[in-house]
């Protein structure tokens, strides 16, 4: 088995998509740090219903344009991936966005299907439609980006962004931002020569558990302070991407702040006493929890980055949801299997997170 390359990137264009896509979800909002914050200021900022533009393409439409934002060579700024797009042939673009270059969507729908949805032929759609529902993935996509016109797709990114761009980063707050983003990631790349790959993958997404399979050769770390205190993973065939916040000291204020937020809502309570006798996909936790799948992942998400739950994944297989060892810091609930979080020494992993 091929071991992997692991690096460690940062730019502002990772910044853009994963700021949009900290909006593009009402549901999610809450569970991220800054989400209701920049919702307000965006509300109060844009002429026009900017949030409506952004929930037409989902939170995942954006995060899986982090696929653009790390491609080829040169600096991760905002003016090269607003170039890279509009150079984009709308219909890859287009299949981008819709997922088409996860390992784990491409595992269960052939990309001709993919183009045929895209196309408008309705037994395809229903065949995507039917997978996106499905146990095997948590990817989604909402009805504006299956019904749409790839050349509507693609300007209407580029309008979002640019909008967005010169509401809330212009030149100079972008040079700022870009400075502390290569501060975080040369302390990274330290980290990295000190202590090997699998020590600085278990720092920065500490809630991944990383099962065999025929990995990519390639994992591409960048900060992603938008989305905390979540990790985010796209899921390419030779390449992941993780997006990692700044990581809290798990025996600091902010760790226990995050534990006490996990545990302050009877759903979140439900889902960790169920996964006490043993490990469940979301599927499987939203029926036994009653509620859609959808809603529930925004609670997974929230408990995983309190480090009570983690996520493991192989390839054909489905995400499955455990509770991890330090349930107990935070909870009564009955006890039961207790998880670790586990590293492959290839630092295997193929999960759809955000």
């Amino acid at each position: 088995m091929p071991s992997q390359t692991v690096v460690v990137d940062s730019g502002t264009s990772y910044h853009l998509l994963t700021s949009v896509a900290s909006v593009a979800d009402p549901r999610w909002r809450d569970v991220l740090d800054g989400g209701p914050a920049l919702a307000r200021e965006v509300s109060g900022m844009a002429r026009r219903d900017l949030l409506g533009d952004v929930r037409a393409p989902g939170r995942f439409g954006w995060i899986n344009l982090l696929s653009v934002a790390g491609a080829g060579r040169g600096p991760r700024t905002v003016e090269s991936l607003l170039s890279r797009l509009a150079a984009s042939d709308p219909v890859e673009l287009h299949l981008t966005m819709l997922g088409g270059g996860r390992r784990q969507l491409l595992e269960l729908v052939s990309r001709e299907t993919l183009v045929a949805a895209l196309a408008g032929d309705r037994g395809a759609r229903s065949e995507l439609r039917a997978v996106l529902a499905g146990d095997d993935t948590v990817l989604e996509a909402t009805p504006w980006l299956l019904r749409s016109d790839p050349v509507e797709v693609q300007a209407h990114v580029l309008r979002v962004l640019s909008t967005w761009r010169g509401l809330l980063l212009p030149p100079e707050r972008e040079a700022s931002l870009r400075a502390d983003l290569r501060l975080e990631a040369r302390r990274r790349r330290a980290d990295l020569a000190r202590h090997g790959a699998a020590r600085l993958l278990a720092a920065v997404a500490p809630a991944l558990a990383y099962a065999p399979h025929p990995a990519p050769s390639r994992v591409v770390l960048f900060p992603a302070p938008a989305m905390a205190p979540v990790v985010v993973v796209v899921d390419e065939l030779r390449r992941t991407l993780i997006g990692y916040p700044p990581a809290a000291d798990e025996d600091g204020e902010d760790a226990l702040l995050l534990g006490a937020r996990a545990l302050a809502d009877p759903v979140r309570l439900h889902v960790l006493d169920l996964l006490g006798a043993g490990g469940l996909t979301a599927q499987e936790l939203a029926h036994q929890v009653g509620a859609p799948r959808t809603t529930l992942l925004h609670h997974l998400a929230l408990l995983r980055a309190a480090g009570l739950v983690e996520t493991a994944v192989g390839a054909g297989h489905s995400t499955v949801y455990s509770r991890r060892g330090t349930v107990s810091r935070w909870s009564s609930t009955s006890s039961g299997h207790d998880s670790v979080v586990s590293v492959s020494k290839n630092l295997d992993t193929d999960s759809s997170q955000f």
